[in-house]
């Protein structure tokens, strides 16, 4: 525990950050100041007493984590940042909101310094912090406590907790007993609708008690810092079980708008920012007033940690565990060599591309220590199975297998919060269509530029068997990166290996495919991705377990054609330049011919006609006419010679 602070300057301290909650979205006109406001006490104590961290190296390995899920008051936290000198200054907080400033309207991993994960979507913090609390226990587990012992703390409102994502990864917390988890609830009762009356009346901390959770009620507490502390340090004991600790704020405190929606957004402007600033004993014609000694106060309480640090470098330059899976771990990278373990396979060989892709997880198991993860209740369904080392549990905090249950949602933010929180390289997969669970977690992937692969399988409309409900039929779109064959797959898996960060998405076939001919090795193929492709939206449309995405013009259902002909004996799905696209059993006319023609058909630049792969067979002119020439044949023959003129005369003008 640190050393006692004075009291007047810890709640000169209190009423300063509450100051700058509003002065920076008065400056920006937009923003949120009544939650920053409310919970500008927690973030003190936070800060100062509990968190364990080093305002010099904020990516110091063995720190504590801090997740702000409430990503609306990242006042609060970027006013935390710059009086504990993470680097941010008093114009990043005036600049706070505008265009390429480092205090953007919600938190951003990568862009501020002391950053952990990317908020704003609510819940979806929650979850992150999960991941970040799997990874700790098992680097703990597997390599020590002496090189990994910390914990981490996110702060949730009413929003999080109505949000589904919190019950899917509260439930997984619970279950797993993940007691380095520490989670406050700020519970003020306001959204912007108004009270949470209006919409929400379950019992929080009842629910998350079922859940397995530890949970602390601290009542009207907002301000009062020694019970806030006592609190935390509860929470902090408890070993077995996660915490929550119950915070009943009152919004906007202490401005006339206390208690109100309105004050949830941006609603203190100059008459009532100085009416709260004379309640303060601030001065009231001061914008972003910082004095001296609240400064220094801080900047002490975030340099404290580097001692903590120094004595975690010493120990582990002194550890003598495997220092190489410890740096492959946190490099996101694999082993020397990792890349001589990926599977190949020969031409003409047939292998669904799950299996394809699991036997190259399991290939890379050894040699890639970081490598953890599994599925939504469809782990061996989609590859994503992890044999011989162990299921995560509180029994196996060192094992590797993930078994998320059906939350897909909380399974893509919780393996974020993994790829974030660094030393762990997560996978995760469900079928493409349940993709639809997870769409915000995947998107805040690529924002974060999180480590994380994402396992799409059984990616054909013609899954049929389910109906319409497990086709994927506009989901392809939405996917990115499918190797063409099983070494591609192999490939990409290798390449996801290589230390870049990020996303990726694959989407492996359901049934056995042959690798093509002539498509070069794994390695290149995985590198390369897709290959180069003048027209990436337009794709094969084939039979079940051997799709690509969807097509560019889906044929209408109602149209059916019994399966003979060249086109029904056409194995790769569409007979481009024909007049028929093959769906599992049926061949079905197309609603136009362009759209689906072979890559690189139709005009040349300039308006200038191209030769039409389909020749003349089956009605085909061989040509193409521009829009312009099929507009001009349908008008009178003394309207053409009109509009010839006029762009005659447009063209000399021009000139």
């Amino acid at each position: 525990m640190s050393a006692p602070l004075d009291a007047a300057l810890e709640a000169r301290a209190i009423n300063v950050l509450r100051g700058l909650a509003m002065d920076a979205p008065h400056a920006a006109r937009s923003g949120h100041q009544g939650t920053a406001m409310a919970l500008a006490p927690l973030a003190h104590v936070l800060w100062t007493r509990i968190l364990e961290y080093d305002a010099g190296d904020p990516a110091w390995p063995d720190r504590d984590r801090f997740v702000l899920s409430a990503g609306h008051a990242s006042i609060l936290l970027y006013s935390m940042l710059h009086l504990t000198g993470h680097g941010l200054t008093l114009e990043d907080l005036r600049q706070f909101r505008q265009w390429d400033s480092a205090t953007p309207g919600h938190p951003e991993a990568g862009h501020t310094a002391g950053v952990e994960v990317t908020t704003g979507p609510l819940g979806q913090g929650i979850a992150n912090a999960v991941g970040m609390t799997v990874a700790e226990r098992n680097l703990r587990a597997r390599f020590g406590a002496e090189v990994c012992d910390h914990r981490t703390f996110v702060v949730c409102g009413d929003g999080d907790l109505a949000e589904g994502i919190s019950h899917e990864a509260a439930s997984l917390a619970g279950h797993l007993g993940l007691g380095r988890l520490v989670a406050v609830y700020d519970d003020n009762h306001i959204t912007i609708d108004g009270p949470t009356e209006l919409a929400l009346s379950d019992d929080a901390p009842a629910r998350f008690a079922a859940y397995g959770w530890h949970v602390i009620d601290l009542g009207e507490a907002a301000d009062d810092l020694d019970a806030i502390e006592a609190g935390l340090r509860a929470a902090m004991a408890e070993e077995d079980r996660p915490s929550l600790v119950v915070l009943r704020s009152h919004i906007g405190t202490p401005s006339p708008d206390i208690d109100t929606a309105a004050v949830h957004g941006y609603s203190l402007t100059d008459e009532g920012i100085a009416e709260t600033k004379r309640r303060m004993d601030l001065p009231e014609d001061e914008s972003f007033h910082v004095p001296d000694e609240v400064l220094q106060m801080y900047r002490d309480a975030g340099s404290r940690g580097a001692s903590a640090r120094a004595a975690w470098e010493d120990r582990l330059a002194a550890w003598d565990g495997d220092r190489a899976a410890w740096d492959a771990c946190w490099g996101a990278t694999g082993l020397d060599g990792w890349s001589d373990e990926l599977p190949t396979w020969e031409p003409g060989d047939s292998v669904a591309t799950r299996k394809a892709g699991n036997a190259s997880l399991t290939s890379l198991l050894d040699a890639v220590p970081g490598l953890l993860g599994g599925g939504a209740d469809l782990t061996g369904n989609t590859g994503t199975t992890i044999k011989g080392h162990g299921v995560q549990s509180a029994e196996c905090p060192e094992g590797r297998q993930l078994f998320f249950g059906v939350r897909e949602h909380a399974m893509g933010a919780v393996c974020n919060g993994l790829a974030l929180h660094g030393g762990a390289l997560p996978v995760c997969g469900t079928f493409l269509v349940f993709s639809d669970y997870m769409r915000a977690a995947v998107r805040l992937a690529a924002l974060s530029r999180a480590k994380t692969l994402f396992v799409w399988s059984h990616d054909s409309v013609g899954v049929g068997e389910d109906g319409p409900t497990h086709q994927p039929v506009e989901h392809g779109r939405r996917a990115v990166g499918v190797p063409p064959d099983p070494s591609g797959r192999a490939g990409a898996v290798g390449h996801r290996r290589s230390g870049r960060r990020r996303t990726w998405r694959l989407r492996p076939r359901r049934r056995g495919r042959s690798r093509r001919r002539g498509s070069g090795g794994h390695r290149q193929r995985g590198r390369r991705g897709h290959g180069r492709r003048r027209h990436p939206d337009r794709r094969r449309l084939g039979r079940a377990g051997r799709v690509d995405a969807v097509p560019r013009t889906v044929p209408h259902p109602g149209r059916r054609l019994p399966g003979r002909g060249p086109a029904a004996r056409h194995a790769g799905g569409v007979r481009r330049g024909r007049r028929h696209v093959r769906l599992g059993r049926h061949l079905r006319r197309r609603r136009r011919h362009r759209p689906l023609r072979r890559l690189g058909a139709g005009r040349r630049r300039h308006g200038a006609a191209r030769h039409h792969p389909g020749g003349r067979r089956r009605g085909c002119t061989g040509t193409h006419r521009t829009g312009r020439e099929r507009r001009m044949s349908a008008l009178p023959p003394h309207r053409r010679t009109e509009m010839d003129d006029t762009r005659t005369d447009h063209r000399e003008a021009r000139a």
